[in-house]
């Protein structure tokens, strides 16, 4: 089976590592995988893993315009056709969209499907081919809001651990040390809609009550900016510390 993989980009962020975790279980499984976006940070480890990568720069977002959204259709179809591709995963709807009317200039017989990982244009979900796969019960319910029918939705968390699993820890309810250092980590992109702020304001609160506390945002985005000068302005710069992009999360 050959499966095409495709999104605006492969940043160092969920959906990139989503795509890039699944499609090298795939390859390792014997799939043929090819990978299409405008590029990223993580674009050379699909190549290392054995995943085809093929870049369109006008896939980013900041070069979308008519003439480019032809010339993406035209070299997605070129793509499927010269992998003879079954299956495509788009991890945005605008991917997935572009290959289903790149699919439909071949003879090919593909099968859709896309996975959700955020919000914004849900109304488009119901028109889009295939299957729609989303990564909790909470998304399920959101889009099940915009008339998606429950059928089309596929639950797949990325979690490790199975809900069935799951053994509540009644520590997570006990009170925060008052003779230690308690360390909080946040990691996300800085989008400005991924509760920065709410999380810099308990902090602050916690910090009132005279607990040490010490938070650590990894991560970065548009709003980083604007939430360090707000750190700075409230002067909590000793508790809560900005780490950037990391591959791996300090303990």
């Amino acid at each position: 089976m050959n499966i095409l993989y495709g999104r605006t980009d492969v940043n160092l962020a969920g959906p990139g590592i989503v795509m890039l975790k699944t499609s090298s279980e795939l390859v390792k499984k014997g799939y043929s995988v090819t990978m299409v976006s405008s590029g990223g940070a993580l674009e050379n480890e699909f190549d290392s893993k054995g995943v085809n990568v093929i870049r369109i720069d006008e896939l980013a977002i900041n070069k979308r315009s008519i003439l480019n959204t032809l010339h993406i259709i035209r070299s997605l179809r070129r793509i499927m056709l010269d992998y003879d591709i079954n299956v495509v995963h788009g991890h945005n709807m605008l991917f997935t969209l572009l290959a289903y009317v790149a699919g439909k200039t071949t003879r090919l017989n593909v099968r859709f499907c896309t996975t959700i990982h955020g919000y914004g244009k849900e109304w488009l979900c119901k028109y889009i081919p295939g299957k729609v796969i989303v990564v909790s019960d909470f998304l399920k319910r959101h889009l099940l809001g915009f008339n998606v029918k429950e059928n089309k939705i596929i639950v797949l968390r990325n979690g490790l651990i199975h809900l069935n699993d799951y053994k509540y820890d009644d520590t997570v309810c006990k009170p925060l040390p008052t003779n230690e250092k308690f360390k909080i980590i946040s990691v996300a992109m800085m989008t400005g809609s991924k509760g920065h702020d709410q999380i810099i304001h308990v902090i602050e609160k916690i910090c009132h009550l005279g607990y040490d506390v010490e938070l650590l945002f990894i991560g970065e985005g548009i709003a980083k900016d604007l939430l360090v000068a707000k750190v700075e302005k409230k002067g909590f710069q000793d508790n809560i510390k900005f780490l950037g992009r990391r591959r791996v999360i300090p303990c």
